[in-house]
């Protein structure tokens, strides 16, 4: 909708005719529906692909009246381009990547692939992440009206650079964690590495796991030094050999994750150094062991469908692979859950007992027909993909 007198209008339609179709005019207010040709809004996303997507909506917006010598807005920009599924977001920060790096990460999780459950619980994760004041979190949110953003009770107030930090420590596994260990008193050294860490935690779960324990930790200087390599070979430790640059392939980075919301969401955030270790030790103590064994056994589903299905399951990691980000081809996703629930919360459960009967009652009186009949209407919609050349699946209204 762009709003204007009959007069400016004129002018606009007269001037972008042939890039823009009058769709209708409302009589006595001023704002007609302007609709941007199909040509044109090949050249408005043009300048956005995937090699350039740091392009703003005034860059696309003069890049658009230099091709064509017709001017539009970047709202205009910007109202087409989400309307073509393209938003304005935060880019994800990772380290960088050289060839050699992917090769030996992508070497390493096939040669780890077939790993199972059991082979994982032999692993002990260890990783040091430092915690500083002010929080860098920032995912904590607060509630205010619209255009109050600048009054004091809703201003956060922070130091451009933190004024304390603090560095802790800690291995995981299946079934078992360390106390969190805090590194006072400067950084950790190799010999530092060996003493309140090797010696003193690493030694007692190779001894309680037995010849299969295997050790991971990363390629930090200190963790690479010869004497931490004679102390591990001195104790029989054998070390998981882990690929440069990958701390996104660590489970215990999700448990940092995990620790710094509970420290970022109590009622009494830490205000100097000894309140941040209380409450990061406390915080620590509180995360649930279930927690800490599901980034490990996120495969744990996988291999036990893989052994009750065999080649017949259809997953990323299964024999027959599945295209990411295509929830909308899943029979399951598109029609079964939301009849199910339709049915489960029926009669509006209010306890979680009440709510599992309902579950495995709706489950259970579901008739093979239906089932048939979904598997059908989902290769229709197959064949819709191959029709649309892989665009985005619309809704399908199933008959049944």
């Amino acid at each position: 909708m762009l709003p204007g007198s009959s007069t400016s209008l004129t002018a606009l339609f007269h001037c972008c005719g042939s890039h823009l179709k009058l769709l209708e005019c409302v009589d006595g207010t001023g704002k007609v529906v302007l609709e941007v040709r199909d040509d044109c809004r090949r050249q408005i996303y043009r300048p956005i692909s995937k090699m350039n997507r740091r392009t703003t909506a005034q860059q696309v917006a003069n890049q658009f009246l230099t091709a064509s010598g017709k001017q539009i807005s970047r709202k205009t920009v910007a109202r087409r381009v989400r309307g073509g599924g393209l938003y304005a977001r935060r880019p994800v920060v990772c380290v960088p990547l050289t060839r050699q790096h992917r090769t030996a990460r992508l070497q390493w999780c096939l040669e780890h692939h077939n790993w199972t459950e059991q082979d994982w619980a032999c692993v002990l994760f260890l990783d040091e992440s430092r915690f500083s004041l002010p929080s860098d979190c920032r995912r904590q949110l607060i509630w205010r009206e619209s255009g109050t953003a600048y009054r004091p009770e809703n201003i956060q107030e922070k130091d451009r650079y933190p004024t304390c930090s603090i560095m802790v420590g800690a291995v995981i596994m299946i079934n078992g964690r360390t106390r969190l260990h805090v590194v006072a008193n400067g950084t950790m050294t190799g010999q530092r590495y060996i003493d309140e860490v090797l010696l003193l935690h690493v030694r007692l779960f190779r001894g309680a796991v037995g010849d299969k324990f295997v050790f991971m930790d990363d390629n930090a200087t200190c963790h690479r030094t010869l004497a931490v390599q004679d102390c591990l070979d001195s104790e029989g430790i054998q070390r998981l050999v882990w690929p440069a640059r990958s701390p996104d392939l660590n489970p215990i980075e999700n448990v940092w994750n995990a620790l710094e919301r509970q420290v970022d969401g109590r009622n009494y955030p830490p205000t100097n150094k000894n309140t941040l270790i209380r409450a990061l030790t406390e915080e620590w103590d509180k995360l649930p062991q279930q927690l800490l064994d599901n980034v490990v056994q996120t495969r744990a589903p996988i291999d036990l469908l893989k052994d009750t299905f065999g080649d017949r399951l259809i997953s990323r990691f299964g024999p027959v692979n599945w295209p990411p980000r295509s929830c909308d081809l899943t029979p399951l996703d598109d029609f079964l859950w939301g009849y199910v629930k339709s049915l489960v919360y029926a009669d509006k459960p209010q306890m979680l007992d009440h709510l599992e009967d309902n579950i495995r009652r709706v489950i259970a009186d579901i008739r093979p027909q239906m089932l048939e009949k979904v598997i059908e209407n989902w290769t229709s919609r197959l064949d819709y993909i191959r029709a649309i050349r892989d665009s985005h699946m619309p809704e399908i209204i199933f008959k049944m």
